[in-house]
């Protein structure tokens, strides 16, 4: 019995078969201007009720296969830099701001919808009096259910 070699258009016939499976970046920041991320939570405020707002200073997106293993989506991680920051926030009229503060490096802020339908809020993150990060959000409220 011979050994035989691989056959070098066998292994660069697979390596360009692997290199033309489709590969995709991960969705970016999911503010307005794409710039921050932001948590709501809950997603569906009420009217009246408190909910939070959280702008993460680390997200990891990505890394995953989609459409049944058909295209990859990279992972990819987005660091912000909050550390010695102050938070400017301009709410729409029908959502009030309860509190801000600066919790495990992100930026955590309790508001409130005071009446329907919300609006978009925006927030600036300041350092020493320099902008350093901008962007906004739609915030929609929804009337108390019964």
């Amino acid at each position: 019995m011979a050994l035989t070699r691989p056959r070098p258009l066998g292994v660069l016939a697979a390596l360009l078969l692997l290199a033309s499976l489709p590969a995709c970046d991960p969705p970016g920041p999911n503010g307005m201007h794409q710039v921050l991320f932001f948590r709501q939570e809950p997603w569906t405020p009420d009217v009246g009720a408190p909910f939070r707002l959280d702008i993460p200073d680390r997200v990891h997106v990505g890394d995953y296969w989609e459409g049944k293993g058909l295209i990859y989506i990279r992972g990819k991680t987005y660091t912000y830099d909050f550390a010695g920051t102050t938070l400017e926030v301009t709410p729409p009229p029908s959502i009030a701001v309860v509190s801000t503060t600066l919790e495990d490096g992100g930026w955590r802020l309790s508001l409130r919808c005071d009446a329907e339908p919300g609006g978009e809020l925006q927030v600036r993150v300041l350092a020493a009096g320099a902008e350093r990060y901008a962007d906004a959000t739609f915030i929609n409220c929804y009337p108390a259910a019964p």
